[in-house]
């Protein structure tokens, strides 16, 4: 007994001093701090402006009057982060109901008829969330709305002089541009990425190759050791595809939703509000469809049976039923629902 317990504390200190290194490491490097140094490109008129930088600070390094020079000028450099002037981004607060960011991107196309005076197919946006109420359940939405035209010809700029277009900025803030909205070279994207990330990235690879080191050692079970890697390498790849289809299916049924029902802004705001305000605490809502008259929703609630009544209740709704049976998920303690309902007055 004393021989084993000789061994748990040998494997103890070991892991304490590879902890006390890693973490003095940590603090030295600060890499969840810092943010890589990029270079900025703006262009203004016929030239453009180079700056050097990160959020703690930047520097100009220097200018050109003539946009054919910017690849001489940066020779040796391929990545870059466009920058777009203040005078070309339209910026508005929204609010609207709590959902998910792809139902709320949804109604945002219906809102830009509303904010602005170009087709929104000829516009790039991005927003955050700034705000809540909770007494309506709505959100407070900041957009960053910018014309097509503007971003996809620095675009051709920076492709011209041989650059690779990492991001894009806007002047006077901090907060890149939602690389999944904004044009953007996904290599020098994923470059930048890894710039910002690859200290963390190896701590942690760090620390699952410590621990299997001492797992190994102290188990004396090189097998078990292969099986476990095997299995995680597995997962891993089990869990790579997965999240692509899942991002493809929230994209398509993005794109299916907003053809289908752009004509029907108006009605898809209203039922989209009345429900947020009608849905009691602790519902809500995946999935909203209006085809005609018809409403479709589904989600999950803690008191799934009382919807029923309380549809059939409001004034806008009537016929409440349930499409399929509740679902109850036990550990959550929700009931997954999905729920028909009319729309009156609508034919």
């Amino acid at each position: 007994m004393a021989e084993t317990n000789a061994g748990d504390d040998d494997l103890s200190d070991l892991f304490r001093a590879w902890r006390a290194e890693w973490a003095a490491a940590a603090r030295e490097h600060a890499f969840w701090r810092d943010d890589p140094e990029s270079t900025f490109v703006e262009f203004a008129g016929d030239g453009a402006v180079i700056s050097r930088g990160n959020a703690q600070g930047e520097a100009e390094i220097a200018r050109v009057t003539d946009v054919t020079e910017l690849g001489f000028v940066l020779r040796g450099q391929k990545d870059v982060v466009l920058r777009l002037p203040q005078s070309e981004v339209l910026r508005a607060n929204v609010w609207l109901p709590k959902a998910k960011p792809a139902t709320l991107r949804q109604a945002l196309h219906f809102e830009l008829e509303r904010l602005s005076p170009v087709d929104p197919g000829q516009l790039y946006f991005d927003f955050v969330a700034v705000g809540r109420d909770k007494a309506t359940n709505r959100v407070e939405l900041a957009l960053r709305i910018v014309r097509r035209a503007v971003v996809d010809e620095a675009l051709r700029l920076c492709h011209g002089a041989g650059l690779a277009v990492s991001g894009v900025a806007f002047a006077g803030e901090a907060r890149m541009a939602d690389a999944e909205q904004f044009p953007v070279d996904k290599p020098a994207y994923y470059r930048f990425l890894w710039r910002k990330w690859n200290l963390a990235a190896l701590g942690g690879l760090a620390l699952l190759l410590a621990f299997a080191a001492l797992l190994a050692w102290y188990g004396r079970n090189q097998a078990a050791q292969d099986q476990l890697t095997d299995q995680i390498l597995v997962e891993q790849r089990r869990a790579a595809i997965v999240s692509r289809i899942q991002d493809d299916i929230a994209k398509t049924q993005t794109r299916i939703a907003f053809a289908s029902h752009q004509k029907q802004a108006p009605l898809f705001v209203a039922t989209l509000s009345e429900l947020a305000r009608l849905m009691p605490d602790g519902t809500w809502l995946n999935e909203i469809e209006i085809n005609g008259a018809r409403v479709h929703i589904r989600g999950y609630s803690h008191g799934a049976a009382d919807l029923i009544a309380l549809i059939d209740r409001d004034p806008l709704f009537a016929n409440a039923q349930f499409g399929a049976p509740l679902i109850r998920n036990p550990t959550g303690n929700v009931e997954q629902f999905d729920m028909l309902f009319d729309l009156k007055g609508k034919k």
